[in-house]
């Protein structure tokens, strides 16, 4: 049984389910809060509780504040460090919220110890304060109601000392300050490199005398937040100013981290989803991904298959813990990416996306990001730079899902490619030089029970060979904004000529056809198919294609074919087979001809070679190898169409079995292997088919020949394998007394025959001839003999040349000595050829001679042989048999 979706146990805030998803609800800024024009889910102390995750570090650093202002023990200066986005302004917020409603915020955060009275709050925000207005010391002093003490100090920009400060602070206690951005506004304000200096000079000063002030009194706090790094954001100047301001505080300073560890996964969780449904549905699918792990065994990371990954899984639920990771470690050490609130603002578009489609998936994982809508695309390339996009928009979001549409259905719905390509786009970026993720770490990122998983190896392949950008460097896959070798490969493949891949695809043809039939490979017209007596296979060019929407045209080709032979009609139409190429599939072949011959050229190219890493040669090279090897199996797979004549002349189009990849098999061997399945051609045939076939009611004989041409010439009979098999059902029949046949002045029927009793022009009979025939022969023998004593001329009907006079018989010859060899030149008519073969060859071969025949031809025509009809026709057919050409003289 499947998982259950993540949205039909999850539900995302209202805001993001109806797609009105406001992004400033994750860019926390205490500016607008005081201001009062913050949104809700910031200026509302209860909403903001509410969606607040309290961390351990976040309630850590309340309860030092509280119980520093209620005169407990606590620390008096709190610096606030974290990466930029790591969750400082956040703490502000919950800090400046909790000391104006501390009935909430003890319910909401636990602490039972507040000041009995009421607390002062002042807060400075780097980012809002006008530089030409009010100083720092100016509006904390205006905000606890003491500007009067400072204003000299103000108007002149001169940071006051520890007793004006001390004085603020007596009249405003229990007192808060909170101070975030401070180095903006210190580079805000150095509009000269002399007011920067004066500006930087003033404020580290007051920070150390306020510092020193809050740290010796119980009952005031300083926290203020500084980024981990100014190189972050703004130049090396400000980094030294950062470090001054550091080494300022860090006299009297206590450090807190808002956020650590698996603390994310709980603050995402809190801030995107109203309801996160059943605690046991998620432990439940928590315990189906540890088991998928655990019986992929090596093929995941160790990590993946310990029990405290599926406490991780069920935190981080209904994301994959791998996705949080991979932003808030990777995309968060870029400077202007701010962890928790990019992470936070990219999967609120995230969830929008899926939740709109609802796709089946138990958890989000990154390869469920959806890298082509806009709003995600452009928040992860504004850290990147433009020059990436093209990886979004042809490598991931075209290329990818074609490879998808290429793995069969069964596959195809997974969208496994496309998914790859997106987890590792995003496993390719991070501010460090180490980047990429291997495959073990991709399963992790792609695969869920129910996913089959040798799809991911499959996909990823295929990835290797078509994408552009992706590359492969010690097992770990990213993309780079330089092309690979598939972009090198497909810019040489347009310089390859169509001729070329021609030419090369018929070599390969010629390569794989075989000869169980007799094979005539890419005719240009009828013309170019011999008339013969033999089974014949014709192959026709990729350009005769079935499935093109040229059908009419093809199929008009291939009856001219069966029609006629050159001049004349086809004699023996029933002897042949039309091989046509699937139009799909041929096109496929002839690019993967294209990609051999481009890998060919590419390793030829000296130039090349010099500009390519080893590494990039060594690859090259298996590529090659693998294109060369799949291309037999590409062919047979092409070639699926089989034409053939059925009764009446009538054109079938058959479609071949899909042929099983690896299987070792000739492209002949393959279609006679049909036809004898389909008993369109048989290998043995009995008496009784014959006789229907060949004989007309009225006919009582036959020649041997004869009858074999019968089923060559007429369309819709099932084909002899070869003459042998006509051969042997005339034997079995007059062995068995269904045929008969005559040799010389003897019927023979109902015995048994040798080879040699059958040559093509012996008659065979009908079983009442024969038996007719045979009964009347031994009368007429025995009349001519009474003649022959008598001295009577014979009689006429038995043959008027025979000689019937007594005086011209002889006696018997001696018996004449065995010849060992005989040879002989002799001049024949070229129509008597047939001849030949029965009444010299045969009977040599009876005689258990080998038989070596040296063929001697000469051919003079007054208007001229066509070279064509010597290449493709008469050196063909020689090469064909298996003729040796010993000698070849034109003029």
């Amino acid at each position: 049984m499947p998982l259950p979706s993540w949205w039909e146990i999850a539900t995302p805030h209202k805001d993001i389910r109806e797609g009105f998803l406001d992004e400033r609800v994750f860019a926390a800024d205490l500016g607008d809060v005081l201001a009062g024009r913050a949104p809700a889910e910031y200026q509302d102390a209860r909403l903001f509780f509410r969606r607040t995750y309290p961390t351990k570090g976040l309630k850590e650093l309340l309860e030092n504040v509280f119980s520093r202002l209620s005169g407990g023990p606590g620390d008096a200066v709190i610096q606030l460090q974290t990466p930029f986005g790591g969750g400082k302004t956040h703490a502000l917020l919950a800090l400046y919220h909790s000391a104006n409603n501390p009935d909430l915020a003890a319910g909401f955060w636990g602490i039972s110890e507040f000041p009995p009275q009421e607390i002062n709050v002042a807060v400075f925000v780097g980012t809002k304060a006008d530089p030409f207005g009010l100083t720092p010391w100016g509006e904390i002093a205006k905000q606890l109601g003491s500007y009067e003490v400072i204003s000299e100090h103000d108007q002149k920009r001169v940071a006051p000392g520890k007793d004006r400060l001390n004085a603020i602070l007596d009249k405003a206690s229990p007192c808060l300050i909170l101070m975030d951005e401070l180095l903006e506004y210190v580079v805000k304000v150095g509009r000269t490199e002399e007011a920067y200096d004066a500006e930087r000079g003033q404020l580290l000063a007051f920070l150390q005398e306020l510092s020193e002030a809050v740290g010796s009194r119980k009952d005031a706090v300083l926290v203020v937040t500084l980024p981990s790094s100014a190189l972050e954001q703004y130049d090396e100047k400000a980094e030294r100013t950062l470090a001054k301001l550091q080494h300022v505080l860090g006299r009297v300073e206590a450090i807190y981290t808002p956020v650590e560890g698996v603390e994310i996964y709980e603050i995402i969780r809190k801030r995107l989803f109203e309801d996160l449904g059943s605690p046991t549905k998620h432990q439940e699918i928590a315990q189906e991904f540890y088991e998928l792990y655990e019986r992929l065994g090596s093929d995941v990371p160790t990590e993946a298959r310990e029990l405290s990954y599926r406490e991780k899984i069920a935190r981080a639920y209904p994301f994959h813990p791998e996705l949080i990771d991979v932003l808030y470690e990777r995309w968060g050490s870029f400077p202007r990416f701010q962890r928790t609130r990019g992470v936070l603002r990219l999967l609120a578009e995230v969830v929008k996306d899926l939740y709109e489609k609802q796709k089946p998936i138990p958890l989000i994982q990154s390869s469920q990001v959806n890298l082509e809508r806009p709003k995600i695309k452009q928040e992860l390339l504004k850290h990147l730079g433009i020059d990436f996009e093209g990886i979004i928009n042809y490598d991931i979001a075209q290329r990818a899902p074609r490879i998808d549409k290429t793995m069969g259905s069964e596959y195809a719905r997974f969208n496994m490619a496309q998914g790859l390509a997106r987890a590792i786009f995003l496993y390719s970026f991070s501010a460090s030089p180490r980047n990429g993720i291997n495959l073990p770490k991709l399963r992790v990122a792609s695969l869920y029970p129910g996913l089959p998983s040798a799809i991911v190896a499959d996909a990823l392949k295929k990835l290797e060979d078509e994408l552009w950008f992706l590359h492969q460097e010690a097992g770990f896959y990213l993309f780079k904004k330089e092309p690979n070798l598939n972009r090198i490969i497909v810019e040489r493949e347009e310089a390859v000529s169509e001729e070329e891949i021609l030419a090369r695809l018929k070599s390969e043809i010629q390569k794989i056809c075989g000869q169980d039939l007799k094979p005539v490979i890419w005719p240009e017209r009828p013309g170019d198919v011999p008339d013969v007596k033999a089974l014949q296979l014709v192959v026709l060019s990729p350009k005769l294609a079935i499935g093109n929407g040229e059908e009419e045209n093809v199929l008009s080709f291939v009856k001219e074919i069966f029609e006629n032979a050159g001049q004349g009609f086809r004699t023996y139409r029933n002897a042949l087979f039309v091989l046509l190429p699937d139009a799909r599939r041929i096109t496929k072949l002839l690019g993967e001809i294209r990609r051999v011959l481009t890998l060919e050229h590419l390793l030829e190219d000296k130039s090349l070679a010099g500009m390519l890493r080893k590494e990039d040669i060594g690859e090259l090279k298996k590529r090659l190898r693998e294109a060369k090897e799949g291309i037999p199996d590409s062919i047979l797979l092409a070639y699926s169409k089989l034409a053939h004549l059925r009764p009446g002349g009538e054109l079938k189009v058959y479609d071949l079995p899909m042929h099983i990849a690896g299987k070792k098999i000739t492209l002949t061997a393959r279609v006679r292997e049909y036809l004898l399945e389909n008993e369109l051609v048989l290998r043995e045939m009995s008496p009784k088919y014959l006789l229907q076939k060949t004989f007309a009611p009225d006919e009582d004989e036959k020649t041997f020949g004869e009858i074999y041409e019968v089923f060559l010439k007429t369309p819709g009979l099932a084909l002899p394998l070869s003459e042998g098999v006509v051969r042997e059902a005339v034997k079995n029949g007059v062995r068995a007394g269904y045929l008969g046949i005559r040799t010389g002045e003897k019927v023979l029927i109902g015995e048994t025959i040798s080879e040699m009793d059958l040559f093509p022009d012996t008659p065979v009979l009908k079983p009442e001839k024969a038996r007719t025939e045979k009964i009347e022969a031994p009368f007429i023998r025995d009349r001519e003999s009474s003649y022959a004593s008598k001295g009577k001329p014979a009689s006429p009907s038995v043959g008027s040349d025979r000689e019937t006079t007594t005086d011209k018989i002889t006696t018997a010859e001696p018996v004449r000595r065995k010849r060992k060899k005989v040879y002989f030149r002799a001049e024949i008519p070229w129509d008597q050829l047939s001849s030949v073969i029965s009444g010299v060859v045969r009977p040599l071969k009876g005689e258990n001679a080998e038989v070596k025949i040296c063929l001697e031809l000469s051919a003079i025509s007054p208007s001229g042989i066509d070279p064509t009809t010597l290449e493709t026709k008469i050196k063909e057919t020689l090469q064909q048999i298996g003729a040796e050409i010993i000698d070849w003289e034109e003029e």
